[in-house]
């Protein structure tokens, strides 16, 4: 509509640079739901040999690269990491689950709330303090396009497709994903290796 309205010309200068911004937005936003969806797909025809992989590094560098969004909303995150954790598959696998899992503990906490990242030998989990997840919501949360923000308008999730790529991901390499929740409490879930 934007594009239309910049198009005939009828927009002062003011109106046109948020006709800009917005329209910028919603490509970007596109963009990401495209690539989002494509990667969820090529998980498929993933055929690249697994290795060992350490667990606890993987959480540790996951956590780090997202200091900053943990800071900006002025949470608390530990890592609690048995060492010498190592499974067979690759690392990328690990960062895609946890940069979900702990991109998802962050955007639906509360202010001053904590996010926890627990390994030990034969699981890891990830918990937070945040706004929980309603009862009849918990068989839903690891569906394709499923989303808590029910606007579409993207300003509190994503696209639906994290926890989808989860447990496909898991689904894969052989481990189980739960998911505990409470409802104004906070979420914790716990991958089985």
């Amino acid at each position: 509509g934007f594009a239309e309205l910049l198009e005939h010309g009828d927009l002062d200068e003011e109106t046109q640079k948020k006709a800009y911004r917005i329209i910028k937005t919603q490509a970007d936003r596109l963009s990401g739901l495209i690539a989002s969806i494509i990667n969820f797909n090529e998980l498929d025809n993933d055929e690249l040999p697994c290795y060992d992989c350490d667990v606890a590094l993987a959480a540790r560098e996951t956590a780090e690269s997202l200091r900053a969004d943990i800071e900006g909303r002025g949470l608390t995150l530990t890592v609690d990491a048995e060492e010498a954790v190592n499974v067979p598959t690759r690392t990328e696998r690990l960062a895609e689950i946890f940069g979900n899992l702990i991109r998802n503990a962050i955007r639906y906490n509360k202010p001053g709330g904590t996010v926890t990242v627990t390994l030990n030998i034969d699981r890891f989990e990830v918990a937070d303090t945040g706004i929980g997840i309603s009862e009849e919501n918990l068989n839903t949360v690891f569906r394709r396009f499923f989303t808590v923000d029910k606007s579409h308008s993207g300003k509190i999730g994503g696209f639906g497709l994290g926890l989808a790529m989860v447990k496909k991901i898991c689904q894969r390499e052989g481990w189980s994903i739960s998911v505990k929740s409470k409802e104004g409490e906070g979420s914790t879930f716990t991958v089985k290796f």
